[in-house]
This record gives C-alpha cells, sequence and structure tokens, in this order.
C-alpha cells in the first residue's frame, strides 16, 4: 500500500525546476526529445489548451499537485505532465508555437503571471511507488481513465522495464493486470504483421486512432482466438499464433481494413449472439479458407518444382555416342556444308 502522507511536499519553480517526462506513455515520443517537442506534442494531441483556457477563466486549481520523481538530479514529472506543459506555456507562449497566438491571448486575463509561477509538487519516494499511484488514477475508477491502448500502454512498458507478470499482479492488486497485459500483447501481435498495405501498416500502430476497443470484441471471444489462431496464457499473458504467418495476415489484414474503413465497430460486434457478430465470423472464416487454400496451392507449386530436374549437364543423344548441344549443332553444320560442297562439284562435271 502506497503512503502518500509520508511523501515531500516541495515549491518548485514551473519553468526552471519542472521537467516533462519523456518515458511517459501518453506522449508515445522517443527519449533524448527536447522539451519543447513534448510541450507540443500535447498540446497538439493531448488538448493542453483547454487547460491553459481553464487556467485562464477558472484559476489554477490546487485540490491536485503534480507528482515528480528525482532522476539524476531534477524533478520529473510522472503525474501531471499536461498541467505542467500549461502552466510552462503560459509563462512563455512559444514553447508551443502553433498555439502561441491563442495562449497569449487567454494569459491576457490572467492578473498575475508571476503567480503561476511556482507551484506545489509531491516528491515520490521512488519510480515504483509513483507508478502505482498513476496507475490507480488511470486505468482504475477513480478518474477519466485512459483509453484502452493508453491503458494496455502503460502495462507494456512495466513489462518492457524489466517486470514480470507476478509482480505486476502484486504490484497492482486491485486493478485487473492480466486484462491489460493480454491486450497490450495482443495489440502487438496485430502490429507486428508485415500488412501489405502501407495505410494499414500506419494506421494498426498509430496509438491514437486505432480503436482497439473493436478488436476487444474479437479477442475476448474464444471462438474467435481458434479461428485466428491466436492461444493466450491465461496465467502469464503470453500470446502466441498457432498458424502461420502469412495465413494470420490474410485474417489481420481484413479486420484492420474493416475496422479503419469503419465496417465494424464496437456496436456491430457488440453481443456474439447478434446476428452482426455471427456474420462478421461467417466472413472471417471465408477468409481463412482462402487463405489456407492459397497456403496449400504455394506448398504444392513448391513440392513440384523440387521434383522438376534442372536441366544443367545433359547432353543431346545420337545414337550410342553423347554430344553436347555445341558439339550437335556444330556436327550438323559441318554435314551441311559438305553435303553443299559435294552438290557443287557434281554440278560443275556436267556442264
Amino acid at each position: 500500500m502506497v503512503d502518500m502522507t509520508t511523501w515531500t511536499d516541495v515549491e518548485v519553480d514551473v519553468v526552471d525546476d519542472l521537467h516533462l517526462d519523456p518515458r511517459n506513455v501518453r506522449l508515445e515520443t522517443p527519449e533524448g526529445v527536447p522539451e519543447s517537442d513534448l510541450i507540443q506534442d500535447l498540446f497538439s494531441n493531448e488538448k493542453a489548451l483547454d487547460l491553459v483556457n481553464g487556467i485562464a477563466k477558472v484559476g489554477w486549481l490546487t485540490h491536485e499537485v503534480p507528482i515528480v520523481v528525482e532522476r539524476d538530479g531534477k524533478y520529473v514529472v510522472v503525474e501531471g505532465n499536461r498541467r505542467v506543459a500549461a502552466l510552462k506555456a503560459v509563462q512563455n507562449p512559444y514553447l508551443a508555437p502553433e498555439y502561441q497566438a491563442r495562449i497569449s491571448k487567454l494569459t491576457q486575463s490572467i492578473p498575475s503571471l508571476e503567480s503561476l509561477r511556482k507551484i506545489p509538487v509531491k516528491v515520490a519516494p521512488s519510480q515504483d511507488e509513483a507508478d502505482q499511484v498513476v496507475a490507480a488514477l488511470h486505468t482504475g475508477n477513480q478518474r477519466f481513465a485512459w483509453t484502452p491502448s493508453r491503458q494496455a500502454a502503460f502495462f507494456q512498458a512495466q513489462i518492457d522495464g524489466g517486470k514480470t507478470t507476478e509482480q505486476l499482479l502484486a504490484q497492482y492488486p486491485l486493478i485487473d493486470v492480466m486484462r491489460f497485459v493480454t491486450r497490450s500483447r495482443i495489440l502487438g501481435l496485430f502490429r507486428s504483421v508485415d500488412y501489405r498495405d502501407a495505410e494499414l501498416k500506419d494506421y494498426v500502430k498509430h496509438r491514437r486512432r486505432f480503436p482497439v476497443s473493436t478488436l476487444a470484441r474479437l479477442y475476448d471471444n474464444e471462438e474467435f482466438l481458434n479461428l485466428a489462431g491466436i492461444r493466450v496464457d491465461e496465467q502469464e499473458g503470453d500470446v502466441n499464433l498457432t498458424t502461420s504467418a502469412e495465413v494470420f495476415r490474410e485474417i489481420a489484414e481484413k479486420i484492420v481494413d474493416d475496422i479503419k474503413e469503419r465496417k465494424i465497430n464496437t456496436r456491430v460486434l457488440n453481443s456474439t449472439k447478434s446476428d452482426s457478430y455471427k456474420q462478421y465470423m461467417s466472413d472471417l472464416r471465408e477468409t481463412l479458407d482462402r487463405a489456407l487454400e492459397d497456403e496449400a496451392a504455394g506448398e504444392r507449386r513448391r513440392e513440384n518444382a523440387l521434383k522438376q530436374p534442372t536441366g544443367s549437364g545433359t547432353a543431346e543423344k545420337t545414337g550410342t555416342s553423347s554430344v553436347s548441344p555445341n558439339g550437335g549443332h556444330q556436327a550438323r553444320l559441318l554435314h551441311f556444308v559438305a553435303s553443299w560442297a559435294g552438290a557443287t562439284v557434281a554440278d560443275g562435271v556436267g556442264t
């Protein structure tokens, strides 16, 4: 259990003392990018401008304070990146160039920008304890939850950091960890497909756009898992294919394309007993049958190719002797020249 009453409260300078967290799964940006890029991302994709608007119209509400951890002697924000980005932009609108004019206009109504320069934060004693609080806030019911793919990304980040499923289960006892781990790994399975259509590849890999909740309506169904050749280890959350990569690609391409073109969504796949769900499963079976037929035909072609003679080193048979192709051509040419010469001599004698 986390006891936040033991955490240190400090007052820090928003501009000079606080640093946004490039490891934050919400940001989906590589480590090492400039902080200005992180701020731009939060304004472009996470509605940080709405927070600036709220600060300008209502004020800076202190019922929730950012949570930070100390890394390399710096305070890094692990909870509250949007709020801190908004406060940084209030102090310097040019940190979000595309929103600079709107930020500047909003900040004109703030009586004192200097009063927003320093804020209180809570310092988590460790990254693990900070992660537990972040998970409780964003994957539980205490606050508006992250999107399904963001929730899955959080736990995938923990796994990528070296934590085992057992450790996650122990660390987050109030959260259905296995559901998020399985979701993350199935999403990873679909993202690892070698899509022939570049648009599909980009669509499924773009975490903010891909509606994983629609995909979940399928993989939560055991019948679908069997059809698609997906095996889920319920103890560890591991996901493996029992079919070939080529066959699975056909199924994945159909599903992703149908989601992209809005042929299926959570309403179409609302219940496994609905006619629309049953029809879609029938469509997937047809796709699977065609993929298996194509795979079998390809295998037969490969087997036949292996049985065909290469033709190298063969010789043309002439009587009982063996003559190479070039030698046979030369012999026929000499025979023709000799015959022509004999005929010419005979014609000359008769004149």
